[in-house]
């Protein structure tokens, strides 16, 4: 993790929006939704 991110920041709350996809961007955007489940993960990693 960065050195720039301090106690205070770790202290923070997080909120994580999402939102349903059309059954057009589930097909045609797969890089996109390999990235928001790594995002996902992160976030289960950070707490």
């Amino acid at each position: 993790m960065s050195e720039r991110i301090t106690p205070s920041h770790l202290a923070r709350k997080a909120l994580v929006y999402v939102r349903q996809s059309s059954m057009h961007q589930v097909h045609n955007y797969k890089e996109s939704r390999r990235l928001q489940y790594a995002m996902k993960d992160r976030m289960l990693e950070l707490g």
